[in-house]
């Protein structure tokens, strides 16, 4: 087992970029969106039980269970059967479907263990692999993957008729005859979709269409008083599966009275003679059917309809036990059109019609009507069934922080256990060349020296230096700073952060390493970084442009630092101030998240908390800056800014002639181009011009539409820090290519490795 000091030194000299290869027996062709959903057909082993494969997908059992309707509980699950396991399907980087599962690391998996037997051969050892900066040998005992699973959304040009697709990996025992006997599906279209697919091997992947759909919305009209956790709750579902249908909602606490949501569940055909879905509700006190109709499903179903699945009395319904709930559904209609999967059982209120339903779901009357024909829509009562369109379950993408980020939170632990123990006796080498970060007042995780004028005098000095070794930090006395700083001098002083200043030391020894010191202020002590930051190098003059290459790589290196501190650490932690002068550059040009004066710690699991603002404008999100909401994707939106600075060298706001009234946002424009049908003209527009030709345009294309995705208005559209990563490292793979090209003469050769 490593302990934190190994595992720590083991993500530093692994976070850098690693080869990568592209499978296509696993990856489907390029891609421009994903889907709401895909299925994973899972191949229950020996031991295999329905709460620990749910972990794995990220999900829960009864989420599970909804894909699964012959399965009657968790317990019933049997080895050598198949199960299907819900998953989103999205449009990674441009290149190929699928989604990135998090897997909590056990100790001795290696890639085959996790890809074989925790994924049921739902991915491979190299896939895995390809996601993650782990050598096959040494994956540690503890920790987390990346695990992609790959999926499809169908293809028109075979077929319209089918939406939801699972994920099959064929099996020693499988044939074409036997996958299409099991799935009643016929052998050419099977084949169809799978055109390259080997059916004697005995393994691989295909893709495989489901039959009727399984997913459908109810559009709940919000009460006084209702909460999302009890309306979650009467419809077996989360709260973060709501939000994910409801885009305009940025949080449980954000819902609004009088309002309607979309609530998802699945949509079956029920004893053969309609489509619906029936929800198990606990009775409470003083229920009637017709109560509970209208007040907790929200006029979905009537007291007539909950009335036929139940066997009590309209007046003799307990105080306590159990109703059958049922909720129609509709999967459409094939005749009217095929180019709707996704349908909302929609009740009708008094103040509806025909045209305003119509204008709410943003589709034609004509179009509403006609799924819908025997419908009065004057009565202001009844169900109609409403296509979807625009709903989306996610969006994907990823982001950036660097190695100090993580130096820098293990050294506030450090400060904590080490300054409440015995200090070691002292020992050898110090830093050479330091940067100094005073934290006045109070501890607070942070990046450079921060020095404060106002700060009080030291108590004393530490009894000499304690004694170091690559794992632990170095405690500094006051006096030992105040003379390598020259007493704090302005001639030493190299930068100013919004909670205290950095100075440059030069401390004696060697070894470049952490350190602290804790007299009257919290000072933390680390590498000088010799190349500045990035907003030096994009905006500032008198440096050389940074290749295309370097600045993916720069993004890259910052996107796996944010994801450490929001995904790997307990608690999470949020920076609050991503920007491009807080993103430092080392010799090797490899970027550094600095400046954790600002960070937030929440924790994990949190949606957002309030908080005072803080910050810089430009990088704030709308739901920050309005209502101080913050959460990681506080951080995601700042990176996806970030992101448009290394495509353009612009400032987050750009002021046109020099003129603050005239000032527009770096998101606004980009928005402007990439809305358009053909950006191309305009994006090129929008790249730094003194890139001259040196860049991919495709490249530069997909980090625009990654940036979009992180910048995006509601933050649960925004995509997580390692869905960025991912995207990123696709991204640095082929940005590498296009650079290798750049040193032959044979211009096909260039143009071929450019994929241009």
């Amino acid at each position: 087992m490593l302990d934190l000091n190994s595992r720590f030194r083991l993500i530093i000299t692994t976070f850098f970029f690693f080869s990568t290869f592209y499978f296509n027996s696993l990856a489907q062709s390029r891609c421009t969106r994903g889907c709401n959903l895909a299925l994973g057909s899972y191949y229950v082993q020996s031991g295999d039980q329905l709460d620990q494969i749910s972990l794995r997908f990220n999900t829960n059992s009864n989420n599970i269970l909804k894909y699964n309707p012959s399965i009657p509980n968790q317990d019933s699950v049997q080895s050598g059967q198949r199960i299907n396991v819900p998953f989103s399907c999205d449009c990674i980087n441009g290149d190929f479907l699928g989604h990135v599962f998090t897997y909590n690391i056990g100790s001795e998996d290696t890639y085959d263990k996790v890809a074989q037997e925790d994924y049921a051969n739902l991915t491979t050892a190299d896939w895995v692999q390809r996601f993650n900066s782990y050598g096959p040998n040494r994956i540690p005992d503890t920790g987390t993957l990346n695990v992609t699973v790959n999926c499809s959304c169908g293809d028109s040009l075979i077929s319209k008729d089918y939406g939801l697709f699972v994920t099959y990996p064929l099996r020693p025992e499988d044939t074409l005859d036997s996958v299409s006997s099991v799935t009643n599906l016929s052998s050419d279209l099977i084949r169809s979709y799978n055109p390259d697919a080997n059916f004697t091997l005995g393994s691989g992947l295909l893709y495989i269409p489901g039959r009727g759909c399984n997913l459908a919305l109810g559009s709940y009209y919000l009460q006084s008083g209702d909460e999302l956790l009890p309306i979650s709750q009467r419809f077996h579902t989360t709260i973060n599966d709501i939000l994910k249908y409801n885009p305009s909602i940025r949080s449980q606490d954000s819902v609004q009275s009088f309002t309607r949501i979309n609530i998802p569940f699945s949509c079956g055909c029920i004893i053969g003679e309609f489509l619906g879905h029936t929800f198990d509700y606990d009775v409470d006190p003083q229920d009637t059917y017709i109560t509970v109709a209208q007040h907790k499903y929200a006029n979905l179903t009537t007291g007539d309809w909950i009335h036929r699945f139940n066997t009590y009395d309209a007046n003799r319904i307990p105080d306590t036990g159990r109703l059958n709930v049922t909720v129609n559904c509709s999967c459409g209609d094939s005749s009217v059109s095929k180019d709707y999967g996704l349908f909302v059982t929609y009740p009708l209120r008094p103040e509806d019609s025909l045209d305003s339903v119509a204008s709410a779901a943003n589709i034609s009357s004509d179009l509403v009507r006609r799924y819908n024909p025997g419908v009065n829509f004057g009565s202001g009562s009844g169900l109609v069934y409403i296509p979807g369109r625009g709903l989306s379950g996610g969006a994907i993408g990823g982001i950036v922080v660097g190695i100090v980020a993580v130096v820098l939170l293990l050294a506030g632990c450090y400060y904590f256990g080490f300054y409440k123990k015995r200090k070691a006796e002292a020992s050898s080498a110090l830093l050479k060349n330091a940067q100094v970060q005073l934290m006045p007042d109070q501890v607070r995780n942070g990046s450079l020296v921060r020095g404060s004028e106002s700060s009080g005098a030291p108590t004393g000095a530490s009894p000499g230096l304690t004694g170091i070794t690559v794992d632990k930090s170095v405690e500094f006395s006051y006096e030992e700073l105040s003379t390598a700083t020259d007493e704090f001098s302005l001639a030493n002083k190299i930068g100013q952060g919004g909670f205290g200043a950095v100075y440059y030391a030069e401390l004696r020894g060697e070894v470049r390493l952490i350190g602290y010191c804790v007299e009257g202020s919290l000072f933390l002590v680390y590498e000088y970084i010799e190349n500045g930051n990035l907003s030096q190098h994009l905006h500032g003059s008198g440096r050389d442009p940074l290749p295309w290459s370097t600045r993916v790589q720069i993004a890259l290196d910052s996107a796996r630092g944010l994801e450490y501190i929001h995904e790997h650490t307990v608690p999470v932690y949020i920076h609050r101030d991503i920007k491009s002068a807080n993103i430092l550059i080392d010799k090797n040009y490899h970027g550094k998240v600095a400046d954790f004066g600002l960070t937030k710690l929440t924790e994990v699991g949190s949606n957002s908390l309030p908080t005072r603002l803080v910050g810089t404008f430009g990088y704030m999100p709308p739901e920050y800056a309005q209502y101080g909401d913050v959460s990681p994707k506080v951080d995601v939106y700042a990176f996806g800014v970030v992101l448009y600075e290394l495509i353009s060298a612009k400032e987050a706001i750009v002021k046109a002639n020099g003129s603050v009234a005239e000032s527009k946002g770096l998101v606004a424009m980009f928005e402007e181009v990439l809305s358009q049908p053909d950006p191309k003209d305009e994006l090129i527009k929008m790249i730094d011009p003194r890139l001259g030709d040196n860049y991919p345009l495709d490249s530069v294309r997909k980090m625009a539409q990654l940036a979009k995705a992180c910048t995006h208005e509601n933050p649960q559209l925004r995509p997580s820090m390692r869905s960025i990563v991912v995207a990123l490292m696709t991204l640095s793979s082929s940005t590498e290519d296009w650079d290798v090209g750049s040193f032959y003469d044979n211009q096909n050769l260039v143009s071929l490795m450019s994929g241009r």
